[in-house]
């Protein structure tokens, strides 16, 4: 019977008043536009790449030589972005492929660090070319 359920007593529009209350509490810090625009979290992320975090900063608890030690190292080029690196410039262009190749390594480890290394400016796309496969890869150049 519709009238004695106690959810039929109130009308639908209350419900779904109350029900976007509850979720408008629950979004407001993530909707909070006067913290940081959108462009600006999009340019954090994708631009300029995500920061290596010091995982030790809870121990050193911001120790100024500890802060200024982590800041040294940590824009340096991880060892395998290094061989990546170094293969691309001992040629004339290498896509993923090839340099997993070269390097006896899968296509998925290498892809990692070409986008990596892309996203830092140090290698970019100078070309397509056709794989083994059939299908075409980027060609990856030093950056002058």
């Amino acid at each position: 019977m519709p009238g004695t359920s106690p959810l039929h007593s109130r009308s639908r529009k209350r419900i779904t008043s109350t029900r976007a209350n509850k979720m408008s509490k629950w979004l407001r810090p993530y909707h909070d536009t006067s913290r940081v625009p959108i462009g600006e979290l999009f340019h954090q992320a994708v631009v300029r790449g995500p920061k290596i975090k010091d995982i030790c900063e809870s121990r050193h608890k911001g120790n100024p030589e500890s802060v200024a030690a982590f800041q040294s190292i940590q824009d340096r080029l991880t060892a395998a972005q290094q061989r990546v690196l170094k293969c691309i410039r001992n040629s004339d262009g290498l896509t993923c492929n090839e340099i997993a190749g070269k390097l006896g390594l899968t296509p998925n480890q290498v892809s990692g660090r070409c986008s990596e290394l892309k996203r830092d400016g140090k290698i970019h796309e100078s070309g397509k070319r056709l794989t083994k496969s059939g299908c075409t890869a980027a060609i990856l150049k030093i950056t002058k």
